[in-house]
């Protein structure tokens, strides 16, 4: 089994992908005692704009991938907006007369 993890950073300000990352791991099913839970992949994707994080998990056979529609799956796992930059705005100090 394949699962490829996609997470791309999107701009919606501008209409640009800012940046993207991808990572794939096969899990060998027919191993007695494969454990999948915990499964560490991780990703990085700095800059400005809206993350989405998609998930792929595709069936492999003996002679390769699956082309059975049925043996794949996608989802969309996470959005994350951008988070706007926090203001901080100086406090004057009162001033004497």
């Amino acid at each position: 089994m394949e699962i490829k993890v996609i997470a791309t950073r999107i701009d919606f300000t501008t209409h640009t992908v800012t940046g993207s990352d991808a990572a794939v791991t096969f899990i060998d099913l027919e191993k007695p005692h494969t454990r999948i839970s915990g499964l560490d992949i991780p990703m990085n994707v700095p800059g400005k704009g809206t993350l989405m994080v998609v998930l792929q998990v595709r069936l492999h056979m003996k002679d390769g991938a699956s082309a059975n529609r049925q043996c794949n799956a996608v989802d969309i796992i996470a959005v994350v907006p951008d988070q706007p930059l926090e203001v901080i705005s100086a406090k004057s100090k009162p001033t004497r007369n």
